[in-house]
């Protein structure tokens, strides 16, 4: 509480360990009786003694009064500006902080660190119009050579490996739904959007497509849809579906849809099935369904016979059955009611 009383009030207070003694009465001069420690905690004295300090309809109070004297919005602000001011410091201190992603800190736990790692990112995704400050501060843990100073608390390790190559800032704010950062780093920064980035973002977007929106709605005019892109659309187990939608709905007159690309999303086991229905409601004209991509469906462990069947309802008339697909479909564990379909056709 010492630090994060040096950080939110820097004139008064000084970050350094205080005597508990001395820190008890700058708390009791700040809070009144609104507050009451015990064994070195801090608690509130009731519930009903928050509700009676916030401020209704978050509205600034003139009055020096206790009652509805707190804003919830100035009070956001300070929180996410304890948590990542601590965490951008604990950077920058050496050997000190290695042990953060095992939650420990050498020595001793570090409470008001930890706690920072867990809750920054949910401080920051409450506030509205967040200050420029803050903006920045969150954009700088978002940098790759920051993200390993807090990254495990935030993140199991086996998520964050995934998508560790993930090479700019911007997209892990909009990973984590922290989209006014992510639109800031992206109207800040000078960043020349390559199609190894687009192709990035339709292959790991997530809370739908957060990614993908950010890019066309900043930087539409520099977005290019190339097959690759589709194809990482079409593969994305996540939200490749709302990616794909999006992607057609905004360049739908640039985009063609081939072979490849519905070859993936045969092969896409979660999301698969939707992702060629909606190919084929908007560029059915155009798809023509080959071999390849009937062996690939015909494999797909979990909606295989699905797709076998719509594709046959689009365009039975103009799909040859082959050999590899037949085999394709004999591997998988629900072959036997695919070849059910494949077989009068074969």
């Amino acid at each position: 509480m010492a630090v994060a009383l040096g950080i939110a009030i820097p004139s008064q207070y000084t970050r350094e360990k205080q005597d508990p003694t001395i820190l008890e009465e700058n708390l009791r001069q700040l809070c009144g009786l609104f507050i009451f420690i015990k064994e070195s905690r801090i608690y509130l004295l009731h519930q009903t003694a928050k509700e009676f300090l916030i401020a209704q309809d978050d509205c600034r109070q003139e009055s020096t009064e206790w009652r509805q004297s707190v804003n919830l919005q100035d009070a956001k602000i300070v929180l996410s500006r304890v948590c990542m001011s601590c965490l951008h410091e604990s950077i920058y201190q050496g050997d000190h902080y290695q042990q953060l992603n095992q939650g420990e800190v050498t020595g001793k736990k570090d409470g008001l660190l930890l706690y920072a790692a867990t809750h920054w990112i949910s401080h920051m995704i409450s506030l509205t119009n967040a200050p420029t400050s803050l903006l920045q501060l969150a954009g700088d843990l978002c940098d790759p050579k920051n993200l390993s100073a807090w990254i495990g608390i935030q993140e199991p390790g086996f998520i964050y490996y995934r998508y560790a190559d993930e090479p700019l800032p911007f997209f892990w704010a909009a990973r984590w739904g922290l989209i006014d950062v992510a639109r800031f780093l992206l109207q800040e920064s000078q960043i020349q959007i390559t199609d190894k980035i687009i192709e990035k973002a339709a292959a790991h977007g997530s809370d739908k497509d957060t990614v993908i929106r950010l890019l066309l709605n900043q930087r539409g005019e520099e977005i290019r849809i190339t097959d690759k892109v589709l194809q990482e659309a079409a593969a994305n187990t996540d939200s490749g579906c709302a990616i794909m939608e999006l992607l057609l709905d905004r360049k739908g007159h640039e985009i063609k849809i081939t072979e490849k690309v519905m070859q993936k999303a045969a092969e896409n086991e979660d999301c698969g099935l939707p992702i060629m229905k909606l190919l084929m409601s908007r560029k059915i004209d155009e798809i023509k369904i080959t071999s390849k991509i009937m062996e690939s469906a015909a494999g797909n462990w979990s909606d295989g016979a699905e797709m076998i069947r719509y594709l046959f309802e689009q365009k039975g008339d103009k799909i040859w059955i082959t050999p590899r697909v037949l085999q394709a479909a004999l591997r998988n564990p629900d072959g036997a009611e695919i070849v059910q379909l494949l077989y009068p056709r074969s």
